[in-house]
This record gives structure tokens, C-alpha cells and sequence, in this order.
């Protein structure tokens, strides 16, 4: 049953000891195996590979996951937080951007990227996407406190009188999220396409 491994996964990745989190690969492997783009085993896996000092596992999860449902953006947004918490931007950038060509109005695609700026210190593009973000109705306070602090929070103008009603509909979410954590942000709790699909 997936929600039980799931639920003893995350119980023995919480202990952070070795081998309880051995048991947590195991239990997040039986879901990926079968739904290899389940967002919650994913980030599990990737966070049990991290404190093992195992980036192969990364590596083979992640391949997978962007198999099965290549138009899925959240997927993208999983692995480059994941890449970004572990200091490697450069490799999240082009993940973000993918996952933001796919699905424009993601929440965290768009606030993740505007970190990913931030920490590369391109503050115009940064700024860009958290006004994306905060427009769509991302609730965290990070990534615009990060700008202010850096002088680079400027609202965007507003679209010209004729755009208006188009730029408004393109900002609402097409469901309220929940809330995510503090960057980088993990995307929106979703259903997995089995491998099938």
C-alpha cells in the first residue's frame, strides 16, 4: 500500500540515523518503482540520498521520474530544489526554466527560479519571477525579503489598459496550493501518473 510505506518512510527518514534510513530508501523505492514521479517519495529519496552522501541515487531516481511524464513540471521543480539546496544552481537553472515553459503559472517554478537568481546574483531576473510568484499567490515571505535587502524589489508596471483582464485570469492558479516551505520551494502536493501512463 503506498500510503503506508510512505507514511514508515518518512517515520525512519525523521530519525536521520543510518540505518533507519536505510529502511526509508527501501520504503520510498517500492513506491518510485511503481510511480517513479511520486512527488512525497521523491523528495524522500533525494533527502535520505543527501544525508547518506549518496548522489548516485539522485541521479538514478531522477531520469525516471522525467521519463513517465515528461510535460510535468512539478517534477523539474523536485529535482532542482534538490539541486539547489545542495549548491548546485547551474544544474537546477535549466529545470526551472523547463518547468516553467510547462506550466507558466506554477507557483514554485517561478519562485524557485527567482531564488536560483538571487543566489546567482542576477537580481533583475530574480526580481521578475518572485513578482510572478507573489502574483500567482505564492505565501512564502523569503524571496521578497531577500530582494528588499538587496534593494532589487521593484514591482512590475501594470499591463496596458487592453492586457489587463488577460494578465489578471493568467495569474490566478488554477487551484490554491499548499503552502510550501522555505526555499527552495517544494512544489504542490500532487497525484503521481502511474509508470503506465
Amino acid at each position: 500500500n503506498e500510503e503506508v510505506h510512505l507514511g514508515k518512510a518518512h517515520r525512519h527518514l525523521a530519525t536521520r540515523k543510518p540505518h533507519e534510513l536505510e529502511y526509508a530508501i527501501g520504503d520510498f523505492n517500492y513506491i518510485l518503482v511503481r510511480w517513479p514521479n511520486h512527488p512525497q517519495a521523491l523528495r524522500g529519496m533525494f533527502e535520505a540520498a543527501t544525508l547518506l552522501k549518496r548522489p548516485q541515487l539522485v541521479e538514478q531516481y531522477a531520469k525516471p521520474a522525467i521519463d513517465v511524464a515528461p510535460d510535468a513540471a512539478p517534477t523539474y521543480v523536485i529535482i532542482a530544489a534538490h539541486l539547489m539546496r545542495n549548491g548546485n544552481p547551474k544544474a537546477a537553472e535549466p529545470l526551472l526554466i523547463k518547468a516553467v515553459e510547462l506550466d507558466p503559472n506554477s507557483l514554485n517554478a517561478n519562485y524557485n527560479l527567482g531564488l536560483l537568481y538571487v543566489q546567482t546574483k542576477r537580481m533583475d531576473l530574480a526580481n521578475q519571477y518572485a513578482q510572478k510568484a507573489y502574483a500567482l499567490g505564492h505565501p512564502m515571505p523569503g524571496l521578497r525579503k531577500q530582494l528588499e535587502a538587496a534593494g532589487a524589489w521593484k514591482p512590475l508596471p501594470p499591463p496596458p489598459a487592453g492586457e489587463a483582464a488577460t494578465s489578471a485570469d493568467a495569474a490566478k492558479p488554477a487551484a490554491a496550493p499548499a503552502p510550501a516551505p522555505e526555499g527552495p520551494a517544494a512544489p504542490p502536493k500532487a497525484t503521481p501518473e502511474p509508470a503506465a501512463k
